[in-house]
């Protein structure tokens, strides 16, 4: 009877593998949480980068189309020419390649049917045909406004180029369109200049999907048309999807439809290295999982092992010690227990012992255990406080090109030359409300500027209003400017010209200098051949400038007899 009941006791699991199944429960919440926080952060990067990708397409099509702005106001610049509007096209010929030489762009003119009268890529005179690209030429003409076209292949420039054209003014010789005309192959090599090449495709296509720039990695060709179906998914003002390439790899794509020219630059990476970054989290996480469930394996077998060998012996002592001395009989889930205590059913005081020393093993097992998922949990919080997201927006620049072009327009109203410079400066502080413009003074004789004194001080009077505004005398409600300027008499004459500020705020010196130092006084101080002083004096800011009067006037004439005015 007692040999049976010894013999139901040993019944149960073994030891090991109740250390193998809590090493697999105390790993799986560890490993379903590191999963998580993975797959979170996978998202978040995911959408970081989509991010990034939208935002260089953006810059990728600013970049575009401040190239393409630039080239239209040297097209209009060139339009107002008065050889030009006196049909004397050899000197406007002339003007022309002079203007535009080392560009890589060119001119051409042509009537309301596209015949081209003149082309500034071949000499004057050289017999000329009508126009590769027609349409948009006597739709300029037509609507009477300025049209950029799509990219096509010249018939005289031999390669793929696209047209930016604007209605000549009629001034009896029939109505015409000047055409700046450029190679697109020389539009892909200048932006390229001031892009990063980090490894994605930037493209840009007209509005009937021909390519017109390929930078980067892209497999473009100019002038190639794109597949129907990508041209139909660039069809919305912007965007980010999938398309396959031509070799059958998914790739992530972001455009951006200009509203300047309507052409689309959009920015293409391979998903396999857009998804690249979540793919080795995952095999990390697999990898580290394996190993960790192989780690906790390998250590239950060997603690399993040391365990039963001691309980394995206690009951071979027990089965001794049962010979003699009477040992009462237990049952438990546990074999090896049991064993031990089918050994020692007459030695009922070990068995107190042993209760004991298996509890303070579990103890130490769920210690280690918690001690393992805090380290995983500190490791996760540091690697999701290292994310970060690119800013991508410059937010000085669009200001200071409003500045320059308002000194443009000007220009171009006073037929490049003799601009006053009151009309300049009314002109840049044009911007402030009437309270902020009643706090400036102006006085000085009538001066009327050059091109290049005109554009030099437009930006300088830009750049110090804006620094008025936000550190000097027009940060508070009190502090006015006063700007004078004067012409000394005499053969060498001098012009010089002061912005005082009253009553700001003493700011001390920060000691950079950055663009702004640039365009307030090395730029000024090189053009004008004179210097620039600016700084902190006893009642607010000071800029000066001393120059020669014949580099800023027009009305003077430089005194050296063996070099002309520069402008």
């Amino acid at each position: 009877m007692a040999r049976a009941a010894e013999t139901r006791s040993a019944g149960g699991w073994r030891l090991v593998h109740f250390l193998g199944l809590l090493g697999c429960l105390v790993t799986l919440p560890a490993l379903l949480f590191s999963a998580y926080l993975i797959a979170r952060f996978a998202s978040l990067e995911r959408q970081g980068g989509e991010a990034r990708l939208e935002e260089a397409a953006r810059g990728l099509n600013v970049t575009m189309e401040r190239e393409v702005s630039n080239l239209l106001i040297t097209l209009r610049v060139l339009a107002s020419s008065t050889s030009l509007a006196e049909d004397n096209r050899a000197a406007f010929h002339q003007r022309a390649q002079l203007a535009l030489q080392g560009t890589g762009a060119y001119v051409i003119l042509a009537d309301e049917k596209a015949l081209q009268l003149l082309n500034t890529r071949v000499p004057y005179g050289t017999p000329l045909g009508a126009s590769s690209d027609p349409e948009p030429i006597t739709q300029a003409i037509r609507d009477n406004r300025a049209v950029i076209s799509g990219v096509f292949f010249g018939r005289v420039a031999k390669e793929y180029v696209f047209n930016i054209i604007v209605p000549v003014e009629d001034t009896g010789h029939g109505r015409r369109a000047l055409i700046l005309t450029r190679n697109a192959s020389a539009l892909s090599d200048h932006l390229a200049q001031g892009l990063p090449q980090d490894g994605t495709a930037m493209t840009v296509v007209d509005r009937s999907g021909r390519v017109v720039i390929a930078m980067g990695d892209s497999d473009a060709d100019l002038g190639e048309q794109i597949a129907p179906d990508r041209l139909a998914a660039l069809d919305e003002a912007a965007g980010l999807h999938y398309w396959a390439s031509p070799d059958g790899q998914d790739e992530v794509v972001a455009h951006v439809r200009s509203a300047l020219t309507g052409w689309v630059s959009y920015i293409s990476l391979p998903a396999t290295a857009f998804e690249q970054p979540f793919d080795r989290s995952w095999r990390m996480l697999l990898t580290a999982g394996t190993l960790l469930v192989l780690l906790t394996l390998a250590l239950t077998l060997v603690l399993g092992r040391l365990l039963a060998l001691p309980i394995e012996a206690l009951a071979r002592d027990a089965e001794a010690l049962g010979r003699g001395e009477p040992v009462a009989l237990r049952h438990t889930p546990l074999r090896e227990a049991n064993k031990v205590g089918a050994a020692l059913h007459r030695a009922g005081l070990q068995r107190d012992e042993h209760e004991q020393h298996v509890q303070m093993l579990m103890r130490e097992l769920t210690h280690r255990a918690k001690n393992l998922v805090s380290v995983v949990q500190a490791i996760a919080r540091m690697t999701a406080r290292n994310a970060t997201d690119i800013d991508g927006f410059l937010a000085a620049y669009l200001p200071r090109l409003l500045a320059f072009g308002r000194s443009i327009d000007l220009l171009a109203g006073r037929n490049w030359s003799r601009l006053p410079l009151r009309e300049l400066i009314a002109a840049q502080l044009g911007a402030f409300s009437e309270e902020l413009a009643a706090r400036f003074s102006l006085e000085g004789p009538e001066v009327l500027l050059k091109a290049t004194a005109a554009e030099r001080l437009g930006l300088a009077l830009h750049e110090l209003s804006t620094n008025a505004a936000k550190y000097g005398a027009l940060s508070n409600d009190a502090g006015t400017i006063a700007i004078t300027w004067s012409i000394s008499p005499g053969a060498r004459a001098r012009f010089t010209m002061t912005w005082q500020e009253h009553g700001g705020p003493q700011t001390a010196p920060t000691g950079r200098q950055g663009f702004g130092h640039q365009l307030t006084v090395v730029m000024p101080a090189q053009s004008l051949r004179g210097a620039v002083d600016a700084g902190m004096a006893n009642d607010g800011f000071r800029w000066h400038l001393d120059c020669p009067a014949h580099m800023v006037s027009a009305d003077h004439a430089n005194p050296q007899s063996d070099s002309g005015a520069s402008d």
